[in-house]
Protein backbone atom coordinates (compact mmCIF):
# COMPACT_ATOMS: atom_id res chain seq x y z
CA UNK A 1 0.00 0.00 0.00
CA UNK A 2 2.80 2.29 0.56
CA UNK A 3 3.75 2.38 -2.50
CA UNK A 4 0.02 3.33 -4.24
CA UNK A 5 1.11 6.78 -1.99
CA UNK A 6 4.57 7.00 -3.49
CA UNK A 7 6.46 6.12 0.06
CA UNK A 8 9.94 5.16 -0.57
CA UNK A 9 9.89 1.99 1.31
CA UNK A 10 10.18 -1.95 0.08
CA UNK A 11 9.76 -5.10 1.27
CA UNK A 12 13.75 -5.64 3.29
CA UNK A 13 13.24 -9.32 3.04
CA UNK A 14 12.79 -9.42 -1.11
CA UNK A 15 14.85 -7.24 -2.67
CA UNK A 16 18.28 -5.36 -2.41
CA UNK A 17 19.10 -1.87 -4.04
CA UNK A 18 21.68 -4.11 -6.63
CA UNK A 19 18.21 -5.44 -7.75
CA UNK A 20 19.10 -8.96 -6.95
CA UNK A 21 16.64 -10.58 -5.29
CA UNK A 22 16.87 -11.81 -2.22
CA UNK A 23 13.76 -13.40 -0.77
CA UNK A 24 14.25 -14.88 2.38
CA UNK A 25 11.79 -18.60 2.97
CA UNK A 26 11.11 -20.39 5.62
CA UNK A 27 14.43 -22.36 5.56
CA UNK A 28 16.31 -19.42 5.94
CA UNK A 29 14.52 -17.26 8.57
CA UNK A 30 11.42 -17.79 10.92
CA UNK A 31 10.71 -16.31 14.09
CA UNK A 32 7.86 -17.75 16.68
CA UNK A 33 9.36 -14.94 18.63
CA UNK A 34 9.90 -11.15 19.69
CA UNK A 35 12.73 -9.56 18.47
CA UNK A 36 14.26 -6.17 19.73
CA UNK A 37 15.37 -3.37 17.93
CA UNK A 38 16.07 0.49 18.27
CA UNK A 39 13.63 3.08 18.72
CA UNK A 40 14.11 6.74 17.85
CA UNK A 41 12.02 7.94 20.96
CA UNK A 42 12.49 11.71 20.20
CA UNK A 43 9.92 11.22 17.22
CA UNK A 44 6.56 11.58 18.19
CA UNK A 45 5.32 8.12 17.18
CA UNK A 46 7.65 6.44 19.98
CA UNK A 47 7.85 9.05 22.40
CA UNK A 48 6.03 6.40 25.14
CA UNK A 49 8.92 4.02 23.73
CA UNK A 50 11.78 3.08 25.37
CA UNK A 51 14.90 3.22 23.44
CA UNK A 52 14.77 -0.67 22.60
CA UNK A 53 11.54 -1.91 21.60
CA UNK A 54 9.75 -5.49 21.00
CA UNK A 55 8.58 -6.47 17.46
CA UNK A 56 6.65 -9.53 16.78
CA UNK A 57 6.70 -12.44 14.42
CA UNK A 58 5.38 -11.54 10.85
CA UNK A 59 5.92 -8.13 11.41
CA UNK A 60 6.86 -6.23 8.31
CA UNK A 61 10.47 -5.30 7.43
CA UNK A 62 11.21 -2.53 5.60
CA UNK A 63 14.45 -0.89 3.42
CA UNK A 64 13.68 2.52 2.76
CA UNK A 65 15.24 3.86 -0.56
CA UNK A 66 18.51 5.91 -1.38
CA UNK A 67 15.54 8.89 -1.97
CA UNK A 68 13.51 8.22 1.57
CA UNK A 69 15.02 11.53 2.93
CA UNK A 70 14.20 13.73 0.02
CA UNK A 71 10.74 12.45 0.42
CA UNK A 72 10.17 13.07 4.25
CA UNK A 73 10.59 9.44 5.16
CA UNK A 74 12.65 7.60 7.93
CA UNK A 75 13.19 5.35 10.42
CA UNK A 76 11.12 5.38 13.96
CA UNK A 77 12.47 1.70 14.93
CA UNK A 78 14.72 -0.21 13.00
CA UNK A 79 16.98 -3.36 13.64
CA UNK A 80 20.38 -3.66 14.74
CA UNK A 81 22.86 -6.74 14.50
CA UNK A 82 22.47 -10.30 14.16
CA UNK A 83 21.21 -11.02 17.83
CA UNK A 84 17.73 -9.46 17.84
CA UNK A 85 15.60 -12.29 19.69
CA UNK A 86 14.24 -11.11 22.74
CA UNK A 87 12.13 -14.28 23.38
CA UNK A 88 11.01 -17.44 21.75
CA UNK A 89 13.38 -19.04 18.75
CA UNK A 90 14.12 -17.96 15.55
CA UNK A 91 17.05 -19.23 12.87
CA UNK A 92 18.42 -16.38 10.59
CA UNK A 93 17.51 -13.47 12.79
CA UNK A 94 20.77 -11.95 11.06
CA UNK A 95 19.09 -11.07 8.03
CA UNK A 96 16.87 -8.31 10.12
CA UNK A 97 20.48 -6.65 10.70
CA UNK A 98 19.73 -3.19 8.94
CA UNK A 99 16.06 -3.37 8.80
CA UNK A 100 13.11 -0.76 9.50
CA UNK A 101 10.51 -2.13 11.60
CA UNK A 102 8.73 1.28 11.62
CA UNK A 103 9.07 4.01 9.41
CA UNK A 104 7.40 7.19 8.98
CA UNK A 105 6.63 9.90 5.86
CA UNK A 106 4.94 12.81 4.74
CA UNK A 107 2.17 12.66 2.30
CA UNK A 108 1.11 15.98 1.41
CA UNK A 109 0.00 17.39 4.54
CA UNK A 110 -0.85 13.93 6.63
CA UNK A 111 1.41 11.14 8.07
CA UNK A 112 1.60 7.59 7.58
CA UNK A 113 3.36 5.70 9.81
CA UNK A 114 3.81 1.62 8.31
Amino acid sequence: MAEWFGIPVKNYLRGRPDGKDRRCRAKVLYSGSAAQGDVDNTNPLATACRARGCFFDSSPVFRLEPDAELKHTGPVAWFSGGEVLDSGWAWGQHYLDGGTAVAEASVGKAKWCC
